[in-house]
């Protein structure tokens, strides 16, 4: 039993700092996006 929930919260970690991961990644491509398209925007207006 102590071996398969020593698996189970190994698993829990990987898939917990994956996610994690994935975030990050999301924000630091969709940020810049964002920034450009309202400075676009921005330049645009005026």
């Amino acid at each position: 039993m102590d071996n398969l929930d020593l698996i189970y919260g190994i698993y829990n970690l990987i898939r917990a700092l994956s996610v994690l991961m994935y975030l990050v990644m999301g924000l630091a491509f969709y940020a810049p996006l964002v920034f450009k398209s309202e400075n676009i925007s921005d330049t645009s207006i005026s």
